[in-house]
């Protein structure tokens, strides 16, 4: 893992609870100002990718719920925690 990805923060967007994987590079996510640059990751949640928000050219990490997943309040709540507490890494 390169150093750029160890400064990355895990976005939490709504528009990303329902995105069919997996997404190939280059990808721009329907309804969202991402791009997928690769993917890092998969765990019993979902993927992990590398993005960029090609609106402020800043690149960060997108978690992606398995499909099905976003029904349940609960791992969605759980989604939100984990991108606070990437944010409050970062700052």
């Amino acid at each position: 893992m390169s150093s750029t990805l160890s400064y990355l923060s895990l976005d939490f967007d709504e528009d990303l609870l329902d995105v069919e994987f997996p997404l190939e590079p280059g990808t721009l996510i329907p309804s969202t100002n991402y791009r997928v640059v690769q993917e890092l990751g998969r765990g019993a949640m979902g993927v992990v990718y590398e993005a960029e928000n090609v609106e402020i050219q800043r690149r960060v990490a997108l978690k992606v719920l398995v499909s099905g997943l976003s029904q349940y309040p609960v791992a969605v709540e759980a989604l939100r925690a984990e991108a606070r507490a990437s944010a409050a890494i970062g700052s």
